[in-house]
């Protein structure tokens, strides 16, 4: 629920925007967020200069790049062509093959230039592939307190990190910590374990360049942690089923939960 605005922000601010693709937009649509983006860094307050590199980042879920008429890969090149500093991969079954499409239009280009990739992981073994075989450039380590979709089987952020730390070698690409992060002393305890950064998604959702309504806004400020459920009763709802196997979604509890709850079809829990 990012788009143009908000990364840009958050760029501006010192962090590291990402916009999010997918769900219906068009090419014409995904290069008004990047206008609206650069826009960002052009106001007295931002770090950036609208001269300076693009330093915003686009996420795609490749499962929805891999459809057979999936109209999310012709927004990949889209982002390239604007000269994204990063792409952020997650949940999909051929991420090399997304991997490789960046690196072949660096070369391309033929200027120099690096796109990062970042890919999201929630296992050891993913973490391993991910730095010795894929060589990306950075590993965003997701644990299951994570809102928004995610495996419903990884471990809790706290010991999946170390457990990664230790795995991935030393020389490695950096490992960024995600997953019901939300303040200043959350991202302490993930650095404190060894983590490069922190990745925090749903707590941007408060902010009003967010592409959330007031009504959901509040509903998360009013929510308590017993809200909070793992479900795929809202892919039910909008269609949206062909996750891969294992991931699911956390949101806050709601009438549609309840029904596939009572149907016995066990989506929260």
């Amino acid at each position: 629920m990012c788009a143009g605005e908000l990364a840009g922000q958050v760029s501006s601010a010192g962090g590291f925007g990402f916009m999010s693709a997918g769900y219906g937009a068009t090419p014409e649509d995904f290069k008004k967020q990047f206008a609206i983006a650069r826009s960002s860094f052009q106001t007295s307050g931002s770090i950036h200069s609208a001269a300076a590199k693009f330093p915003i980042g686009v996420g795609y879920l490749a499962w929805q790049l891999e459809q057979p008429k999936s109209t999310l890969v012709d927004l990949l090149p889209v982002a390239l062509e604007h000269d994204v500093q990063a792409v952020w991969f997650a949940f999909g079954e051929n991420l090399p093959r997304w991997i490789q499409f960046v690196r072949d239009h660096d070369k391309r280009m033929g200027n120099g230039k690096k796109t990062l990739i970042f890919v999201q992981i929630s296992t050891v073994k993913e973490a391993v592939i991910a730095a010795n075989e894929w060589k990306v450039d950075c590993i965003v380590a997701q644990g299951v307190e994570s809102g928004g979709h995610g495996v419903g089987h990884a471990l809790p952020l706290l010991n999946l990190l170390p457990s990664i730390l230790a795995a991935v070698p030393a020389d490695g690409p950096p490992i960024l910590a995600a997953g019901g992060l939300v303040n200043g002393g959350h991202l302490a305890a993930v650095l404190t374990l060894g983590a490069s950064g922190a990745v925090l998604g749903t707590r941007f959702l408060l902010a009003r360049e967010s592409l959330y309504s007031d009504a959901q806004r509040e509903a998360l400020v009013g929510a308590s942690s017993e809200m909070s459920v793992r479900s795929m009763a809202w892919d039910h709802a909008r269609g949206t089923l062909d996750w891969p196997a294992g991931v699911d979604g956390r949101g806050l509890k709601n009438s549609k939960c309840g029904t596939w709850t009572k149907l016995d079809t066990e989506y929260c829990f």
